[in-house]
Formats: structure tokens, sequence, C-alpha cells
């Protein structure tokens, strides 16, 4: 099983994956200056969920931004020291394929900027206004 954890904003998210990776449960909850005691609840409450352990986890997976700089650092660190610990792997992975790899995807980075990823191409910096234009209607992350 696969363990994905986000923190780039101050909603934290949890989701365990299969090895195929089919999503078998996912959770947020916001959580301004404690993601990391909110992911590992998660954590717990979804290996309880599914009858599993810690141990049956085989890769860890961290949000690696755009989004909060320490935000990013808490979850990567939990991924990491998660996957030390039990000998597994560790890996990362943008806020962009999170939310969807094969859309224009739009996430706030700070007041009236947007970052914004059309897939195939690298992300762009850009006032709101600009990011509305370029999402339409798909606008996620916050954005109307």
């Amino acid at each position: 099983m696969i363990a994905v954890f986000s923190t780039s904003s101050p909603i934290a998210s949890c989701a365990v994956f299969d090895d195929a990776g089919l999503c078998l449960v996912q959770g947020s909850r916001d959580a301004p200056r404690a993601g990391s005691q909110a992911l590992t609840e998660m954590l717990n409450e979804q290996l309880g969920e599914l009858k599993a352990e810690l141990s049956d986890l085989r890769l860890f997976v961290a949000d690696v931004g755009p989004g909060s700089f320490t935000g990013c650092r808490t979850a990567t660190t939990l991924a990491k020291s998660l996957a030390y610990g039990l000998g597994v792997s560790c890996s990362g992975v943008t806020a962009f394929d999170l939310i969807d790899a094969t859309r224009t995807v739009g996430i706030p980075v700070r007041k009236g900027l947007v970052a914004v990823r059309t897939p195939g191409n690298e992300p762009q910096v850009v006032p709101t206004e600009q990011a509305e234009e370029l999402l339409g209607e798909h606008a996620i992350g916050g954005i109307p």
C-alpha cells in the first residue's frame, strides 16, 4: 500500500492507495500549523478502517508544492521519517499532479497570484484574473 501526504496548504490531506494506484481511503482536515498531527491521526484512522498496519505500507509520497514552504516540509519530513523507519521507499509529487495530472490546474500561492500548470508545460505564476481566464469553468484551488 501507498500513503500520500499533503500539507502545502492549511488543509492537510492523507490518502492510502493499493499497489495498483486505486485510492482505498482518503481524508482532509483544516489544520493550519498542525499538519503533522493531522496527518498522523488521519493515517492511523485510515489504516484502522482498512484493518491494516503501518508495516503494510511500502511507499510514502509527499506533496512537494507549490504551496507553503513550511507545509511542504511537514509532509516531506513525515513521509521520509516513516519510510526510513520502515525501510521502504519515499517519493514526492507536485500538488498539480495530486489534484489532476491531466488538466490545467491552478493553485493560489499568494494573495492575487496563482500558479497555473497546463499538462506538458512548466507552471507559471500569474495574477488571479489571468488564472481565471486560463482555467475557465474548471477553476480549482479556491479560485472563483
